[in-house]
């Protein structure tokens, strides 16, 4: 049985210990003002196993490279789990029919 509401807490608790493990004050409070919306959405794709399956994947890549204080390697496994994030979201709701999306975040940054 998929307990949806465990999983987006789960995750959801994940990026604030990410957000508070980043020692920047300003990056959780930016991020409390997206929670409702990423709730929203994450409650939506989280349903989706294999959706889940990649986001703890790269959760568990972005753990290891935290705890072992590499930033570089955090940075880089964060980025990834971003655009595998926006590929996902993508994906389900172009698939629920809605086909006007913007483009990657992470693209416009490369």
């Amino acid at each position: 049985h998929d307990d949806i509401a465990a999983a987006v807490a789960a995750d959801l608790a994940f990026h604030d210990g990410v957000l508070q493990a980043s020692a920047n004050p300003f990056v959780p409070v930016l991020f409390s003002q997206l929670r409702q919306v990423l709730k929203v959405t994450r409650s939506q794709t989280s349903s989706k196993q294999d959706i889940r399956r990649r986001a703890l994947n790269h959760h568990k890549l972005i753990r290891d490279a935290i705890a072992a204080h590499d930033e570089a390697a955090a940075r880089e496994a964060m980025n990834a789990h971003l655009d595998q994030t926006w590929d996902d979201f993508t994906h389900y709701f172009r698939s629920s029919g809605l086909t006007d999306l913007p483009k990657s975040p992470a693209a416009s940054n490369k």
